[in-house]
């Protein structure tokens, strides 16, 4: 199967100077929010390597974040977890491996009770 097309130059030179407009319009740099100043200006003075290993700064907004109230879902997905893993021995000893490799690299760490209180955050999983 054979296909042709034909265009004059005139044609053509109108459709490629379209093109050059349409990109001339956007901004030769991306408009940041002052949000988004201040996020980068967190991740660019907080970057370090540790280990091999990256670590940056979270860049909240101005003051501490309003986080809705999670204890009753972690607590929910907690026992639903469990209840899964009581009845897959292989799954629960592949989830006390990688709980303990996250340990071990220091990604979580055991809350102590005295630190469970307050304005706090709790990450459901499952």
């Amino acid at each position: 199967e054979t296909s042709f097309f034909t265009s004059t130059n005139a044609e053509l030179h109108r459709s490629v100077a379209r093109l050059w407009e349409m990109e001339d319009d956007q901004p030769a740099t991306p408009v940041l929010t002052k949000d988004e100043q201040r996020a980068e200006k967190i991740v660019a003075s907080s970057l370090t390597k540790v280990d091999g290993r990256y670590c940056v700064g979270v860049p909240w907004r101005a003051g501490r974040p309003v986080m809705p109230e999670s204890r009753r879902k972690a607590y929910s997905r907690l026992c639903n977890l469990e209840s899964k893993l009581n009845r897959s021995p292989e799954a629960a000893a592949a989830y006390s491996e990688v709980i303990r490799q996250h340990l071990a690299r220091g990604y979580i760490r055991k809350v102590p009770r005295n630190e469970c209180y307050g304005n706090q955050w709790l990450l459901p999983h499952f």
